[in-house]
């Protein structure tokens, strides 16, 4: 969407497309006039008419190119077009993320909603499980599995409350309260409903992508319908064509790639013994490393089995 709002910039502020044409003043109304008063003639001037001064470059519609003006007016209808459809998929963007966030509240909010409708049918069927063998058939009150999907998690809870119903008068006898399968039809309920506003969201989520995807290939085609027109106009505008193709250009994030390493060329360093300069006035130093016996060390060699010396005291002489 950044390409299509360079477009619209460049397109109306530096090809002045859209803008109203200059010089458009409107013609002032002739003077009123009494009836049968005579009507004054228009005076001519002797004067020789002045040279036109040459139309301004910021012209609506026309840019210089070559010496000529280009006229831009056929592109209004499509530069509206397309600020029309960035307007609109800014908008669809907007409650892309908006939905994206609903659903991720929603989401999070089913596990604990969850939790409470599981405690409740554990506490139903652990009362009913210390009953088999007394009371025929009550073993058929087994908790639903906490690892079914959402909604098949809510048939399942709807079920086991019919059932625990049957059971009810027994089940109370027991120690469980006169409201229990209503307090499980509440927490379900919260369930569901959240559920419900989860699905909400993800229709509206997915409506607004869908949205946005269609406004995007829309821009796309209509800038391609521009430039074909643009590259034509301005074929004789080296400046202008840049500007136009600057703007219209789609930048892509580029995928991290592995760094690429260049061979390095060293020039090979002559070994020759050099002298200085001694601090010492008519002595000479000599560079070249002297070994020593007992001193020497293979550590750190360039070249596997090679001995390196350490170098001994300059020997001085003196001229």
């Amino acid at each position: 969407m950044a390409m299509f709002r360079r477009v619209v910039t460049i397109l109306r502020d530096r090809f002045h497309v859209g803008a109203p044409p200059a010089n458009t003043a409107p013609a002032a109304a002739p003077a009123a006039t009494e009836p049968g008063a005579p009507i004054a003639e228009p005076a001519v001037s002797t004067a020789p008419a002045a040279t036109a001064a040459p139309s301004s470059p910021s012209a609506a519609g026309s840019t210089p190119s070559a010496g000529t003006a280009i006229d831009f007016s056929g592109l209004a209808a499509p530069t509206a077009a397309l600020q029309d459809a960035l307007d609109r998929a800014e908008q669809h963007a907007l409650d892309q993320n908006t939905n994206r966030t609903q659903t991720g509240a929603a989401a999070r909010e089913l596990e604990p909603l969850r939790a409470i409708v599981a405690g409740h049918t554990h506490s139903i069927a652990g009362v009913a499980r210390e009953l088999r063998g007394q009371v025929p058939g009550i073993g058929v009150l087994t908790p639903p599995s906490t690892h079914l999907r959402a909604e098949n998690y809510v048939m399942a809870v709807e079920a086991f409350a019919r059932k625990a119903e049957i059971y009810r008068d027994v089940l109370m006898q027991h120690g469980l309260q006169q409201d229990f399968v209503v307090q499980l039809d509440g927490a379900l309920d919260a369930f569901k409903q959240s559920l419900a506003k989860r699905g909400t969201a993800r229709a509206s989520q997915k409506a607004s992508t869908n949205g946005l995807s269609a406004e995007i290939k829309f821009g796309e085609k209509t800038v391609r319908m521009i430039d074909a027109v643009m590259k034509q106009a301005l074929r004789n505008s080296p400046a202008d064509l840049a500007a136009w193709q600057s703007a219209r250009r789609v930048v892509k994030n580029p995928s991290s790639s592995a760094p690429v390493f260049l061979p390095v060329q060293i020039a090979p360093h002559p070994v020759s013994p050099a002298t200085a300069a001694s601090p010492i006035s008519g002595t000479s130093v000599g560079a070249a490393a002297i070994p020593v016996a007992g001193l020497a060390s293979t550590v750190g060699s360039p070249v596997p089995g090679t001995v390196i010396g350490t170098a001994a005291a300059p020997a001085i002489t003196k001229s």
